[in-house]
């Protein structure tokens, strides 16, 4: 249901088979509202099933619930263009299912840590966008490092990490293999990085 004009923001009737829901795409709608509703997809069994999840381009508001960490079966999540708040969420849970999350055009803040993030479990991730948003604190680039054997696209521009991602280099794909951090608060953040290069770009 992507460029619908949908108008809202309702979880599944618990009435229906949302066990077997794999797929929710809303993309470029005007669902508005707290994602608060997560809570009452976890509650109606959608947590075992769901694996896409896109709500990109609406006019969603507050902080991802607790029980997002709960949909262990995620695969593709898109939460960009919104105006969601909080902390980055824990993929712990989504260890073998996770490839790929965007969440840029937020107002997402805090720090990116492997604690926090659990993104040192994630065995399948390709795709990781944080851009343009309110993170602070030094760019975790050992953890990014970590993740590079699978990690393909990675975009922090626009947020207030500093450091430099110099021993990050990622796995080359046919169409996008660039790391996109600049616009940060560090003249040693560089530039881009490309996968088959190591070096700093300032």
């Amino acid at each position: 249901m992507t460029h619908q004009n949908v108008i809202g923001c309702s979880p599944p009737d618990a009435s229906t088979p949302s066990r077997k829901i794999q797929t929710l795409l809303f993309r470029v709608n005007r669902l508005e509202g707290n994602l608060l509703s997560i809570n009452e997809f976890v509650s109606t069994g959608i947590h075992e099933s769901l694996a896409w999840l896109e709500v990109d381009g609406n006019s969603l508001h507050g902080t991802l619930p607790v029980a997002f960490q709960h949909l262990k079966m995620l695969n593709t999540v898109r939460f960009n263009t919104n105006f969601l708040s909080g902390e980055i969420p824990y993929f712990g849970n989504m260890q073998n299912s996770l490839e790929i999350f965007t969440m840029s055009h937020n107002s997402f803040n805090g720090s990116v840590t492997r604690e926090n993030s659990g993104l040192d479990k994630l065995q399948k991730l390709r795709v990781l966008h944080l851009s343009h948003n309110r993170f602070s604190g030094e760019i975790p680039s050992t953890l990014f490092a970590e993740l590079t054997p699978v990690l393909q696209n990675l975009q922090l521009e626009g947020n207030n990490f500093w450091g430099n991602m110099s021993n990050v280099c990622l796995t080359s794909d046919h169409y996008n293999n660039s790391v996109k951090d600049y616009g940060n608060s560090s003249p040693d953040v560089p530039g881009i990085l490309y996968a088959d290069c190591i070096e700093k770009i300032e």
